[in-house]
């Protein structure tokens, strides 16, 4: 098993990449990276979903699409995403984070398995 990817350590680019790769798994000439180990090398940017509520929310119907349920919530200090899926007896995915395009990203990698160090 591989090691998991630290957060912090990542590139706002990286992060969209890892997204594009193993959750929307949208392939486009933007999209193409390498992946040695957990090291990601950036070819070319894939949309900001880390960044950008716009391309985030696209996540979070992306999930919705496959019959989860995505709930986002605001506290004073951050933002909390719960996904949760009705296929594998409510397993739960959660994340926080200071935005919400970084806390849907988070929680959506932790759903497809993608290991993540915050």
């Amino acid at each position: 098993m591989s090691e998991a990817f630290k957060w912090v350590e990542l590139t706002t680019v990286q992060r969209d990449i890892l997204i594009a790769q193993h959750v929307t798994k949208i392939q486009h000439e933007w999209a193409i990276s390498i992946v040695k180990g957990n090291t990601l090398e950036e070819t070319n940017s894939a949309p900001k979903y880390s960044t950008d509520m716009n391309a985030a929310w696209l996540v979070v119907e992306h999930f919705r699409n496959q019959r989860f349920d995505v709930h986002v919530a605001s506290a004073p200090l951050q933002y909390d995403v719960l996904i949760a899926s009705r296929r594998w007896e409510w397993k739960r995915f959660e994340a926080s984070a200071e935005s919400a395009p970084e806390a849907i990203c988070l929680a959506a990698l932790r759903a497809v398995g993608v290991e993540i160090v915050v």
